[in-house]
């Protein structure tokens, strides 16, 4: 596969981000089939998808073996731009060729059977003819982002993995559906979460923010310690305030061990060779403590446990990583 490198005229700057507009369904499958839109709650089927813990919280569990999907009344997506967003992880590739992330499919007739899946190992979506396929090999055992962005003004469709563009085609008309139940994980074999139906084409730049923005802590009077990125991370705090800061407000610690903001289900720092970055404003009053502090349990302790920034003794700031063989370093 090739990356296509962005320029200052091409970047995110001038485009919009994670924005609420359109939001029609989303499915967090934490624990329950629900829709906190509150208009399309699933019914599973007989065989029902397990939960087990996932990406964020938990997810939902596919066993292509045993039909495990689960089913919602219709949602009018027809003649509309519409935007389908799923995290998904793939365990396996036990069928010929289709694994079915959502359907929306009353019959098999052209530009009214909306399908949405991995094909021969690559992202799939489909109106029944008008059909475009990705064009990168989705490995098993890995969490990915997923995005399928239908434009109903220019009529094209587009594929996004990871946040990066995977496939895009023009199609001749827009998708014709006009009933049926919509089917999630048929034939699935892996897991699926965070699903989410949006009534509107998502910007390339929000997609990106949303497969590559963890959490986004503003630590302003209005938010406080609200996560405003597009997960929704929970938090805690202890013995701090929220005070001037270099961009509106800012978080302010005493300096004692009781002094803390925390955060939790960071998926990918658990995951081996998996980039990331973290980025903010610091305005020490005193150059030592712990900057950022990683842990495996809530107490700060457990099997992984260790300061990623902090202050050396000469007050130089510091960064280390755990390595494949265990140290830090």
């Amino acid at each position: 596969t090739t990356t296509t490198r962005l320029y200052c005229a091409q970047s995110c700057l001038n485009q919009s981000w994670v924005d609420s507009s359109g939001d029609f369904v989303q499915w967090p499958f934490d624990g329950s089939y629900i829709d906190i839109m509150i208009n399309h709650n699933g019914t599973p089927s007989s065989n029902q998808p397990a939960f087990v813990t996932g990406y964020f919280g938990q997810v939902c569990s596919f066993n292509a073996s045993v039909k495990q999907a689960i089913y919602t009344s219709f949602i009018p997506l027809n003649n509309v731009s519409f935007t389908i967003e799923a995290w998904i992880k793939p365990t396996g590739y036990p069928n010929s060729t289709d694994h079915s992330i959502v359907g929306l499919c009353p019959s098999q007739t052209t530009r009214r059977c909306l399908h949405i899946n991995t094909r021969n190992t690559k992202l799939y979506f489909g109106f029944f003819s008008d059909d475009l396929q990705g064009a990168t090999t989705i490995s098993l055992n890995q969490w990915i982002h997923t995005a399928f962005v239908f434009d109903a003004t220019t009529k094209q469709q587009t594929i996004y993995l990871k946040g990066v563009q995977d496939g895009q085609a023009s199609a001749s008309s827009a998708l014709l559906t006009s009933s049926s139940n919509l089917t999630i994980g048929m034939n699935e074999q892996g897991y699926i979460d965070h699903l989410s139906i949006n009534r509107r084409a998502k910007s390339s730049c929000e997609i990106l923010e949303i497969a590559t923005l963890a959490a986004h802590f503003e630590f302003d009077s209005a938010s406080s310690y609200t996560d405003s990125g597009p997960n929704a991370v929970a938090t805690t705090s202890s013995t701090t305030s929220i005070t001037s800061g270099y961009k509106n407000e800012a978080i302010s610690f005493s300096g004692s061990s009781t002094s803390y903001f925390q955060a939790w289900g960071f998926t990918s720092l658990g995951v081996s060779n998996q980039a990331f970055s973290i980025t903010f404003w610091i305005k020490p009053q005193t150059l030592s403590g712990t900057l950022v502090h990683l842990s495996s349990s809530p107490s700060g302790n457990g099997s992984t446990c260790f300061s990623l920034l902090g202050f050396a003794s000469n007050g130089a700031i510091i960064a280390q990583v755990l390595t494949n063989n265990g140290t830090i370093g």
